[in-house]
């Protein structure tokens, strides 16, 4: 899923409760009282902003506090805040460097797949597949919350 919107697209959630209310848009927006918008860019009188719809991901025992966005995994979204995230294999999900114990907000990450629960398993033994842990190169963050992680290690990139 592409977090980036071009010019004139509306995100889903907006297309639903436009579609839902019409009035929430025509109302709303100088110049469209009393008309119905078709959600166009040409509709609106001025620029259009879309909220960024990001997650809050805490990184303990740093306290870093990094802002995913949706369809980023926890080590990309370090990596472009400027952070150093431990890693041997650069994120191709094989070396297990990159582990970090999911202390809350779990639920707010894609499910693991098949390749990583492999790896764990390969790697750290099986055992390791019943504790609430992830590979950050894998971790994709799916919905808007706020998400606390394990990690020593991660730092500034000036730091590393």
């Amino acid at each position: 899923m592409n977090p980036e919107l071009g010019f004139g697209q509306m995100p889903r959630s907006l297309q639903a409760a436009k579609s839902a209310d019409s009035r929430l848009f025509s109302s709303r927006v100088p110049g469209l009282a009393g008309r119905r918008a078709s959600g166009k860019a040409s509709d609106f009188e001025g620029p259009i902003c879309y909220i960024r719809i990001v997650t809050k991901i805490l990184v303990m025992p740093a306290g870093i506090v990094l802002e995913a966005r949706l369809g980023e995994t926890i080590m990309e979204a370090a990596q472009r805040l400027g952070y150093y995230w431990p890693t041997t294999c650069g994120g191709q999900g094989v070396c297990t460097t990159c582990l970090c114990e999911v202390e809350a907000g779990g639920g707010l990450l894609a499910a693991m797949g098949r390749s990583e629960r492999k790896t764990l398993a390969a790697e750290r033994g099986e055992a390791i597949l019943g504790r609430p842990v992830r590979l950050a190169c894998q971790a994709t963050v799916l919905a808007e919350g706020e998400v606390c992680v394990a990690k020593p290690g991660v730092r500034s990139a000036e730091e590393a």
